[in-house]
Protein backbone atom coordinates (compact mmCIF):
# COMPACT_ATOMS: atom_id res chain seq x y z
CA UNK A 1 0.00 0.00 0.00
CA UNK A 2 1.04 3.16 -0.64
CA UNK A 3 2.30 5.94 1.81
CA UNK A 4 -0.23 8.18 3.17
CA UNK A 5 0.01 11.64 2.22
CA UNK A 6 -2.40 13.92 4.49
CA UNK A 7 -3.02 17.17 3.13
CA UNK A 8 -2.60 20.47 6.21
CA UNK A 9 -5.92 19.79 7.40
CA UNK A 10 -5.26 16.23 8.88
CA UNK A 11 -2.79 15.09 11.55
CA UNK A 12 -1.71 11.48 12.69
CA UNK A 13 -3.14 10.80 16.65
CA UNK A 14 -2.39 8.44 19.01
CA UNK A 15 -4.56 5.14 17.85
CA UNK A 16 -6.63 3.28 20.35
CA UNK A 17 -5.63 -0.02 18.89
CA UNK A 18 -2.13 -0.90 17.95
CA UNK A 19 -3.21 -2.94 14.45
CA UNK A 20 -4.71 0.54 13.14
CA UNK A 21 -3.80 4.60 12.39
CA UNK A 22 -5.60 6.87 13.08
CA UNK A 23 -5.92 10.40 12.29
CA UNK A 24 -7.90 13.50 12.73
CA UNK A 25 -9.21 16.24 10.62
CA UNK A 26 -9.11 19.81 12.44
CA UNK A 27 -12.98 19.76 12.16
CA UNK A 28 -13.34 16.84 14.31
CA UNK A 29 -13.48 13.70 11.84
CA UNK A 30 -11.74 10.70 12.99
CA UNK A 31 -10.74 7.88 10.85
CA UNK A 32 -9.22 5.08 11.50
CA UNK A 33 -7.36 2.92 9.27
CA UNK A 34 -6.20 -1.12 9.63
CA UNK A 35 -4.99 -3.91 7.34
CA UNK A 36 -5.86 -7.42 7.42
CA UNK A 37 -5.90 -11.17 5.85
CA UNK A 38 -9.15 -13.07 4.84
CA UNK A 39 -9.65 -15.83 2.78
CA UNK A 40 -6.29 -15.59 0.79
CA UNK A 41 -7.29 -11.72 0.11
CA UNK A 42 -5.19 -9.00 1.80
CA UNK A 43 -8.00 -5.95 2.80
CA UNK A 44 -8.07 -2.36 3.99
CA UNK A 45 -10.62 -1.05 6.12
CA UNK A 46 -11.23 2.98 6.85
CA UNK A 47 -13.90 4.06 9.42
CA UNK A 48 -14.18 7.72 9.39
CA UNK A 49 -16.76 9.07 12.27
CA UNK A 50 -17.42 12.19 13.75
CA UNK A 51 -18.46 12.44 17.73
CA UNK A 52 -22.15 13.73 17.32
CA UNK A 53 -23.32 13.30 13.86
CA UNK A 54 -22.44 11.43 10.41
CA UNK A 55 -20.38 12.16 7.93
CA UNK A 56 -21.24 14.07 4.91
CA UNK A 57 -20.98 12.27 1.58
CA UNK A 58 -18.64 15.10 1.22
CA UNK A 59 -16.46 14.10 3.82
CA UNK A 60 -16.78 9.96 2.88
CA UNK A 61 -15.60 10.58 -0.48
CA UNK A 62 -12.31 12.98 0.79
CA UNK A 63 -11.62 9.75 3.11
CA UNK A 64 -11.89 7.46 0.29
CA UNK A 65 -8.95 9.54 -2.02
CA UNK A 66 -6.59 10.08 0.75
CA UNK A 67 -6.60 7.13 3.11
CA UNK A 68 -7.89 4.15 0.13
CA UNK A 69 -6.48 6.18 -3.04
CA UNK A 70 -8.18 8.07 -5.78
CA UNK A 71 -7.16 4.73 -8.22
CA UNK A 72 -8.74 2.10 -6.01
CA UNK A 73 -11.90 0.61 -5.80
CA UNK A 74 -13.87 1.05 -2.04
CA UNK A 75 -17.50 -0.36 -1.06
CA UNK A 76 -19.86 0.30 1.46
CA UNK A 77 -21.35 -2.89 2.89
CA UNK A 78 -24.94 -2.52 4.03
CA UNK A 79 -25.60 -5.92 5.80
CA UNK A 80 -29.23 -7.57 6.91
CA UNK A 81 -29.84 -6.11 10.45
CA UNK A 82 -29.36 -8.97 12.12
CA UNK A 83 -25.65 -9.14 11.24
CA UNK A 84 -25.21 -5.16 12.09
CA UNK A 85 -22.37 -4.40 14.48
CA UNK A 86 -22.34 -1.11 15.67
CA UNK A 87 -20.02 0.08 18.36
CA UNK A 88 -19.82 3.59 17.45
CA UNK A 89 -23.19 5.52 16.13
CA UNK A 90 -22.38 8.02 13.72
CA UNK A 91 -19.23 5.90 12.07
CA UNK A 92 -19.11 4.63 8.43
CA UNK A 93 -16.81 2.63 6.70
CA UNK A 94 -15.19 1.88 3.51
CA UNK A 95 -13.52 -1.55 2.72
CA UNK A 96 -10.96 -1.91 -0.01
CA UNK A 97 -9.79 -5.32 -1.22
CA UNK A 98 -6.19 -4.96 -1.95
CA UNK A 99 -5.79 -8.10 -3.25
CA UNK A 100 -8.14 -7.25 -6.54
CA UNK A 101 -11.27 -5.93 -7.97
CA UNK A 102 -14.10 -7.39 -6.39
CA UNK A 103 -16.58 -5.09 -8.08
CA UNK A 104 -17.94 -5.55 -11.67
CA UNK A 105 -16.67 -3.02 -13.89
CA UNK A 106 -20.77 -1.59 -14.47
CA UNK A 107 -19.70 0.68 -17.18
CA UNK A 108 -19.41 -1.85 -19.42
CA UNK A 109 -22.66 -2.88 -18.51
CA UNK A 110 -24.99 0.01 -18.29
CA UNK A 111 -22.55 3.32 -19.47
CA UNK A 112 -22.41 4.78 -16.75
CA UNK A 113 -22.61 5.04 -13.05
Amino acid sequence: MNPIILPPSWKQISSPLPFQKCFRKFNGLIVLVGQFDHEGDRWLHVSCSHKNKLPKWKELREVKDIFVGKDKQAIQIFPPESQYVNIMKFCLHLWCNLSRDIVPDFTRVIGMI
